[in-house]
């Protein structure tokens, strides 16, 4: 940063952190002051098996490996940087977010063997309003982090209705044909699906199955930014 943009910073455009609302006095994508950052609620999901997000999809969907960087709760400031990513023009946020997950990837031995990224996809009418996916930010992010290539070949072909006050049977039946996947890929292809939270799973549990259903040898990983516990 230099002189002039550290002046700006300090007195004319000073930003605030997130959690504390302290002037930051360095470049900071994630809005965290350096205190804040060393207080993320890490979850620790890529060097624990059985961890609470792969509890979540037991008896649901077959997968390699399952985790989440961040634990998410309503109110806390993980929300409002997840907030500010998706809605506040956050593309830079998201950037840096990927890279924050793609090194926890990299340093997991159980997720080498993915073979490519996959982003759950926007509908494109949701695509247009809001100008970005979110998911394909965090998995530039996690690229620039750890060299893995990103597959766009799922689609998302039905526009469903918003489901923060779904139960998780209704957010399966609103999901139902919602996804579709196209691939000259080999049957073994290990895919890292990748989206910002994860709360019921039913939308990465859609993806998983339009995967599977073209592809029923297909290995399949999920990363999330952060995880709702809901029990």
């Amino acid at each position: 940063m230099t002189l002039l943009h550290q002046f700006l910073r300090l007195f004319i455009f000073p930003v605030f952190c997130i959690k504390c609302s302290q002037a930051i006095r360095y470049s900071s994508p994630l809005e965290l002051c350096l205190f804040c950052l060393t207080e993320l609620p890490l979850t620790n999901h890529f060097e624990l098996q059985d961890n609470l997000m792969e509890q979540r999809f037991w008896g649901r969907i077959p997968f390699h490996r399952a985790g989440a960087l961040f634990y998410f709760q309503k109110g806390e400031y993980i929300q409002q940087i997840i907030y500010r990513m998706k809605y506040g023009n956050g593309q830079a946020m998201g950037f840096a977010l990927g890279r924050l997950l793609g090194q926890a990837l990299k340093e997991s031995a159980d997720f080498k063997s993915v073979d490519y990224l996959l982003p759950v996809p926007l509908h494109p009418k949701k695509l247009l309003e809001r100008g970005f996916n979110q998911s394909e930010l965090i998995c530039i992010g996690i690229q620039q982090a750890w060299d893995k290539a990103i597959c766009t070949d799922l689609r998302r072909i039905k526009q469903t209705k918003t489901q923060t006050q779904m139960g998780r049977v209704e957010r399966a039946k609103n999901l139902e044909s919602a996804f579709s996947f196209k691939s000259n890929h080999p049957k073994e292809t290990h895919y890292l699906l990748v989206d910002d939270v994860l709360t019921s799973g039913a939308t990465i549990e859609a993806c998983g199955e339009a995967i599977l259903k073209v592809n029923p040898k297909a290995r399949i990983s999920m990363a999330t930014l952060a995880f709702a516990d809901l029990w």
